[in-house]
């Protein structure tokens, strides 16, 4: 869909992975089920575990879902933040907390690998002014609109590196 939009054949998997960070990490906002997926499932686990462990007879303080560990295994290699289920479960806003650290080393690897002009262009894209264009409802009446060709054209070329430069 996102290609469709720009009007390109399709989207490197480099470009895909920008389009689909947060906003506030220079993307797009288009999320990827396979990233978030983990995260919503073990802060689900974490908000619920007290009733679960209660509805199947278990002691709350030591109950864990099964597959968490291996998730939270996951999620550590990904991004080298170590969590625990016991502790995570008394967060507020554990699913927004695992997601934001993903992201974050996410953009982390990926400035790591474009040149400094790309690196300078990613840090000004993921300042808190510069996307809120992208966040701004449509309304033509305050002059908040942008025609499609015009909305394409701050897409592909001026809001973010859209490529590795070698």
């Amino acid at each position: 869909m996102v290609a469709e939009i720009l009007r390109v054949t399709c989207l490197t998997e480099d470009q895909w992975e920008q389009a689909s960070r947060p906003v506030r990490f220079a993307g797009l906002g288009v999320n990827q089920t396979r990233v978030i997926a983990g995260s919503a499932y073990v802060g689900s686990c974490a908000l619920t575990k007290d009733l679960v462990a209660a509805l199947l007879k278990r002691d709350g303080a030591s109950y864990e879902p099964s597959g968490v560990s291996e998730l939270l295994s996951a999620y550590e290699s990904a991004t080298s933040a170590v969590h625990d289920f016991a502790t995570l479960s008394t967060k507020q806003s554990v699913q927004q907390l695992l997601s934001t650290e993903r992201h974050e080393a996410a953009f982390k690897r990926l400035r790591s690998e474009l040149s400094v002009r790309s690196q300078n262009l990613m840090l000004a894209c993921s300042m808190p002014p510069a996307s809120d264009w992208l966040l701004a409802p449509p309304v033509p009446g305050l002059g908040l609109s942008l025609q499609s060709d015009v909305f394409r054209t701050a897409l592909r070329e001026g809001s973010y590196p859209r490529h590795r430069e070698l």
